[in-house]
Formats: C-alpha cells, structure tokens, sequence
C-alpha cells in the first residue's frame, strides 16, 4: 500500500474478483468432471475399453483437464486413453496458433534499430495534411533508399499528420503523395517518439529524403474523434450511475465504434444502460467546449483530471476537458465540441472476464445506420407476423398463447398414443418357463423414449427379457434389456450384438442392458424374427 494506494482503496473488489474466478474455474472443473463420467458410461454401455483422444484433447482445451487427470480417472474404472490421436489433436492446435501469429505479425518494430533517428514532429491534432520529409526507409527491418510501386514498406519522416496507434485509439490511415507518386497509409505505430508509416505504394516510388505530402483520411478522422471524445463521457458516466468504484479497464476506438472496459461485478440493468445514455446525450446537446491543454502532472492531479493507473506520465501532460464534466489525461484526437458527436448509442454490455464489463456503442451517423436497421427489422417482423408495427407484442403474446395451447394438445394426444403403443407391447410378450420376452419395432424414437417404454414394462412383468429397434433417418438403433434375475443365464450384450450383425452392425454393453447400431433396413424384420431364436 506505500506505493499502491489503490490496493487498499480497491480491496474489496480485488477479493470479489479472485473468489469469483475462484468459483468460476472449479465449476469449470466439475463440468469437465460431469463430461468425462458420461463418456466412461458411454464406453460401459458400448462395451468399449478406450476413451478417444479427441474428447481426451476437449476435456483438456475446454474444461482445463490435463491429460494425467483423465487418465488417472479412467484407469480407477480400467479405461485407458488413445494418446496419440490426443498428441496430433495438441499439435493441430499448436500449428493453428503459430500459423495465426505469422499472419498477424508482419514487420516487427523490435527489429528496427532507432539510434540516430530524429523524433518525428506529430502536427495531427490541428492539421490533417502536411508537407514532410522522408527521413527512413525500412522493408522488413532493413535500411532501403526507396519503395516503388506495388511494394510494401515502412517510412519515418521528420513530421506527419498521421495519429500513431496509442491509448486506445487506432492509428490514421490515408496517402503519402507527390505529383507522380501515391502511396497508401495503412497503419501508422509509434516507438521512441518515432513515427513508423506502413505503406504500400500505388504508383511512382517514395524516395528517401524527398519531400512529400501526407493526407490524413477525413471522414475517418472525424469518425474516431466522435468516439474517443464519446469514451471520455462514457468514462464519467458510469462513475456517475455505478460510483466511484468503477475504473477503466482498457479502450478500442476505432471509426466503427467505441469499446470501453471497466471494473464491475454485475451486469448492468436495463435502467442503468438508459440512464448512461441519456446523460452522455444531454452533455452532447449541451454543447460543451473540448479543451486540450498541457499541464504538469501535479497540476492534472489538483484538477481532478483522471489518468490510468498502469499508464507512466511524464512531467507534462496532456489533459483533454469536455467542459466541466468530464476530464482525463489523454493524448489522442478529440473533438472540438461535444455537440460534434451528434449522438450516443450503447450496442452492447457483456462480461469480459471476472469482475470486468465490457460496453461497445456507436456515435454519429452510425447511431442513425443503426436506428434505421432496427426500424427495417420491426417492419419486416410485423409483416411477417401479419401485423402492424405498434402492435407485435400483442401479435406474440397471442401466439405463444396459441402455441401453448397446441403443446397441451400434442401432449395428451401423445399420451394416449403412448397408452396404445403400450398395449400393442404387453398384447406381444410372449411367456416362458424361466422367462418372458417381448421384440417390438418403433419409428423415429429415441433412446430416452424407449427406455421410458422398458421401465414401464420391467415394473409390471418380473424375469423381462425385452429387445427394441427403433428406425430413423436410415438408420437402426436397438437396446437390449435383462431383468437382473436373469443376467446369470442372458446377457444384454451378446443377445444386441448378434441382432445387430445380421443388418450389418455392431454394439455391446453390460450383461443387463446393452446398445447397437444397425445399417440394413431391409433385414431388419429378419433380425428381429431371429431374436427370439437368439435368445
């Protein structure tokens, strides 16, 4: 706490924070737990002795459970696990990862070496276009006298227009051009107060120590500017509606959209996100005068102005105000008034990890893209439902009404085909002297339905030897079921395994209930004749 007072300031929150991931991480655990028993009764029930190292690779990559843990697990039930096809499955994913980075990389800054490269002046703020010299010349890290066109490279010029990508915002893009060159801005990075300019030359060629001029891209600029100055209300918005325990988390602006991440426990309620929007739109309505001035850091303190803890100032900093509302250390493109943001819309709140929220929204011209798309979606819903916009809800409510209504139906004529197919079973028992047995053919049934179907049976006949095949999507499924009493005479999986053989397929289990697949309709009723041969 001498050196972080925000520690004890914060300490409640930090405790929320690791017991909830805490929490979070062994129900991830007990998921992974309830995975795997299900597989190990899956092998049981299929006769199978080998857990496929694919679900051993998922259990692992979704639920954190390491390859020793499985296979500790499996052996206490003498199961063993496929650990080579779970080794390709690890490197598959390794080779994705590697792939993604060498896509995503590109040239790397860290290669270049900045010794006796002059910082660049960056006149952005204020002027979208300037005339500069071209001072270095890289093409994948090495020095180079000129780009020609179709070729890509990186240039650092003396001074540039162009806003490098820092504190949240996204860098400018636009062109470097001369009247026989054009070359496009794509990306613009900063190290050591140097400007770096990733480019791709469209005609002519950028040559070293030739002057050029460097266009910003204006829409664009204006576009992120109406979104960063937009974050900077979000920022004491959400201090206003949830106090002053919230703190930023990280930003991205960029033209599309605003996203702002803050410490919180809770998802906010409807209310909370209306009542945030609405202040953020009255400050823009009030048109608020956006000042940018230079201070020292002692200064910014005495004003209030806020300034992120992981952030390292310098002894002058840059303090953008929106009014009196709204104040925070800050070095990116703003705008000159709030009223230039037009409009605020959050799109979005969601949870980014333990104890931190996420909210993206959108400002200007996209506010309006956004509302048209929404009242396009209403007119097409309410045509579809063959109804008047105004009057959805109360179109939906009488469906689902309706709806409800036609699920009461179908269940009580299910139960009273359930009650038939249920006499058509006991009128097929057929009696012996140690045993009865009944073998009986459904369609489109599931496993669930016809375990149902033999519950009800084994608590009504004692000494059941029952035998089901249900027919769906050209496939077979059978299950074969022995009353306890009988399991040292008849066994489930012998009984399912031959049946299934003769349309072609194959299964098992245990001695009192078994399950196999079958390919060959067409020798189904055959298989099913031989049954109680089989038995």
């Amino acid at each position: 706490k001498s050196e972080y007072e925000e520690l004890v300031f914060n300490k409640e929150n930090i405790i929320n924070a690791i017991v909830d991931e805490e929490e979070r991480f062994q129900n991830t655990i007990d998921q992974g737990l309830d995975r795997l028993n299900s597989l190990i009764d899956e092998m049981k029930e299929n006769g199978e002795k080998e857990l496929s190292g694919s679900e051993a690779f998922k259990l692992y990559d979704t639920y954190g459970f390491p390859l020793d843990l499985t296979k500790e697990i499996l052996n206490e039930e003498n199961f063993d696990v496929d650990i080579n096809k779970f080794n390709e499955e690890m490197e598959n994913q390794r080779e994705l990862a590697r792939n993604a980075r060498k896509k995503d990389s590109g040239w790397s800054l860290d290669n270049i070496v900045t010794d006796g490269i002059s910082p660049t002046e960056f006149v952005g703020y204020d002027d979208l276009e300037v005339k500069a010299k071209i001072i270095s010349i890289f093409d994948d890290s090495e020095n180079k006298k000129s780009i020609d066109a179709s070729d890509k490279g990186i240039i650092v010029s003396d001074k540039t227009s162009f806003y490098a990508q820092g504190g949240g915002q996204v860098s400018d893009t636009g062109y470097i051009l001369s009247e026989n060159t054009k070359a496009c801005v794509t990306d613009v990075q900063k190290k050591n107060d140097i400007y770096f300019h990733y480019v791709e030359v469209i005609e002519g060629s950028l040559q070293l120590n030739n002057e050029y001029l460097f266009k910003v891209y204006r829409n664009r600029r204006l576009d992120i500017t109406r979104n960063h100055s937009a974050t900077h209300l979000l920022d004491q918005a959400l201090r206003d509606v949830l106090k002053d325990t919230v703190k930023q988390a990280g930003s991205l602006v960029d033209e599309d959209k605003l996203r702002f991440d803050f410490t919180y426990n809770e998802a906010l309620t409807k209310e909370q996100k209306r009542e945030i929007e609405d202040i953020i739109n009255e400050k823009i309505r009030e048109e608020l005068p956006v000042r940018k001035n230079i201070v020292s850091f002692k200064e910014s303190q005495e004003i209030g102005a806020i300034g992120l803890f992981e952030d390292k100032y310098k002894d002058n900093v840059r303090v953008v105000s929106i009014g009196e509302y709204s104040k925070e250390l800050c070095g990116g493109c703003h705008v000159n008034n709030s009223s230039n943001i037009l409009m605020f819309k959050i799109i979005s709140e969601s949870s980014v990890s333990a104890g931190v929220r996420r909210i993206e929204a959108v400002t200007g011209k996209k506010v309006y893209d956004l509302l048209v798309n929404q009242k396009n979606i209403i007119d097409d819903t309410a045509q579809f439902l063959n109804t008047r916009p105004n009057q959805i809800k109360q179109r939906i409510e009488s469906l689902e009404e309706e709806i409800q209504n036609q699920k009461e139906e179908i269940k009580r004529l299910r139960s009273s085909s359930i009650k038939d197919i249920y006499k058509d079973l006991e009128s097929n028992i057929v009696k012996k002297d140690d045993h009865n047995s009944v073998v009986y053919k459904f369609k489109n049934t599931s496993i669930g339905e016809l375990r149902d179907y033999e519950n009800r049976l084994k608590n009504s006949y004692d000494n059941l030897i029952i035998v089901f095949a249900s027919v769906s999507d050209e496939k077979i499924v059978f299950t074969v079921s022995v009353d306890d009493n009988l399991t040292d005479k008849y066994n489930a999986g012998n009984i399912v395994r031959e049946i299934s053989q003769i349309t072609g397929g194959n299964g098992g289990g245990r001695r009192n209930f078994a399950q196999a697949g079958g390919k060959d309709i067409s020798k189904l009723d055959s298989a099913l004749e031989k049954a109680f041969e089989i038995i």
